[in-house]
């Protein structure tokens, strides 16, 4: 299944999507923003989505808002000190020509078990990720993605041979410390990534409205339905 290009979200879409970032699970929240990006897709489709397509989805919504690499600064484990991360999304393979692919089931020997296999969909992680049992959540996943006898079967393989056929879903990136040299292995969550920077932008965006609304006194959904760049005029009149 494709779903094409991500519509563009509007101001007030935004602001409501960074409020729920606070108040639902990372799954439940990611669906709600491919929704409002993909409003002509039915919710099944959304939810039938291998968790790698689903993130490269999250980063297409992401393009249209942000046009600025990926950055961060993580904290070296070792000495302690903070490094700067600056990358593009086409460096962990989740860039426009990365595609949408759904890897589909796949028959796997595990451990020296028969089993077939498919990829965990967004689905499968509402169903499992407000369990306060993590290993009752990681059996219960397991029985969903698995069509077989898992007696026995160690759960560490399992996940091998899940990130085996979606990598898209397990990003990892290997850096180094410029300070002390030490070697990393850091988790990509492009979920967490895109609330936190939709959760900055709407931030801007209030900030925008305060200052329009204190010098013309236009009403808040006045100000969020002018375009981008008329908003950006009126801040730039209402500060000078």
């Amino acid at each position: 299944m494709t779903l094409g290009t991500p519509a563009k979200l509007n101001a007030e879409t935004l602001i409501e999507l960074a409020e729920r970032a606070t108040q639902l699970p990372a799954g439940q929240w990611s669906l709600a923003l491919l929704q409002a990006a993909f409003p002509q897709a039915a919710r099944d489709d959304l939810l039938d989505l291998p968790v790698g397509t689903r993130d490269h989805l999250i980063m297409a919504v992401r393009a249209r808002l942000v046009a600025a690499p990926l950055r961060s600064e993580p904290e070296c484990t070792d000495c302690g000190g903070r490094f700067e991360l600056t990358l593009m999304p086409e460096d962990l393979g989740l860039g426009p020509d990365a595609g949408q692919t759904d890897p589909g089931a796949r028959a796997v020997c595990i451990e020296g078990q028969a089993l077939m296999l498919r990829p965990v969909r967004l689905s499968d992680l509402l169903a499992v990720e407000t369990m306060s049992d993590i290993p009752q959540a990681a059996q219960l996943l397991a029985k969903r993605v698995c069509d077989g006898d898992m007696s026995g079967l160690p759960l560490e393989a399992l996940e091998t041979a899940l990130e085996e056929l979606d990598p898209a879903a397990d990003i990892w990136l290997n850096t180094q410390c410029p300070e002390c040299g030490a070697e990393h292995s850091l988790a990509f969550d492009p979920v967490y990534y895109t609330a936190q920077e939709l959760r900055q932008k709407a931030q801007q965006i209030l900030r925008d409205v305060v200052d329009i609304a204190r010098v013309f006194h236009w009403s808040e959904h006045d100000i969020l339905a002018l375009p981008d760049s008329r908003r950006a005029y009126y801040v730039a009149e209402a500060l000078t």
